[in-house]
């Protein structure tokens, strides 16, 4: 009497249709119960869909937990210069005001944003990616030409643009918003009567912002170069930022952006 064959389906382990295992665990038990490779292909396409949902998801949530921080810079580096056709003058966020301002609210909520930059032909192309430690990320990207006003080099072209596109792709990946500064001094509460404490470190404050502007005078000098200042601001930037109060080191800073003008215009 011939023997009939019966071929039944596999039997999956109860663990197998908890997705939110590992791969590597979904194999295993795959493997165990017999499955085919075709079914175990369409078993691990479901868990990463699922991953990314997932992923994508937390993203969602921890942006917009992100945007209940309520993070805003302020518009308080001025620029001021003059050329041929005439006076220019604003005010505008630094990029190191901004990084400063969402890092610390990024990360709490498990998010970080680094950049991308291409460099061809005279344009420049800059990518903000915003990421989740769960893996999801968006990305926005601006591009521009070079700017090479004020006498700047390749390098120093290339470098002013790639901080341009930085600031804007920041900013339009977080949605943070800009505030001008009413006062010169940001949106803070109005100011309570100075103790004598006060008064002593605001004085304090002008003697080492003297100090600073005497010594970065010395750039202004006949002979120096544009080269040169850049080079050693980074030193002046540390220490300002460590030992003047914000409204002394925009001083310090408004003052470098003033050399930066004049020699730029000496080098064109």
């Amino acid at each position: 009497m011939a023997q009939e064959i019966i071929n039944t389906p596999a039997v999956l382990p109860e663990a197998m249709p908890m997705l939110a295992e590992s791969p590597l665990s979904v194999v295993v038990a795959a493997h165990g119960a017999g499955m085919t490779p075709e079914t175990l292909q369409g078993f691990m396409e479901l868990f990463r869909e699922q991953q990314r949902v997932e992923a994508e998801q937390a993203f969602n949530e921890a942006f917009s937990a992100f945007k209940k921080e309520g993070v805003a810079v302020v518009k308080n580096s001025l620029v001021d210069f003059m050329t041929k056709a005439g006076r220019t003058t604003y005010k505008h966020a630094t990029l190191g005001e901004m990084v400063e301002a969402v890092s610390p609210a990024l990360a709490k909520h498990g998010l970080s944003q680094n950049w991308e930059t291409e460099v061809e032909e005279g344009k420049v192309k800059v990518t903000c990616i915003l990421r989740h430690k769960m893996g999801h990320k968006e990305k926005t990207s601006m591009a521009a030409v070079m700017d090479t006003s004020g006498g700047k080099n390749a390098i120093q072209a290339a470098g002013s643009t790639i901080t341009y596109l930085q600031r804007y792709t920041l900013q339009t990946i977080t949605g943070i918003a800009l505030l001008d500064d009413d006062d010169g001094r940001g949106h803070l509460p109005p100011q309570q009567p100075q103790s004598q404490k006060k008064s002593e470190k605001k004085k304090e404050d002008g003697t080492l912002l003297d100090k600073a502007i005497a010594a970065l005078d010395k750039y202004a000098a006949p002979g120096r170069t544009l080269d040169e200042l850049l080079e050693a601001w980074p030193g002046f930037e540390a220490h300002g930022k460590k030992t003047l109060s914000k409204e002394a080191y925009q001083k310090l800073e408004n003052y470098k952006n003033q050399i930066e003008e004049m020699l730029m215009e000496a080098e064109s």
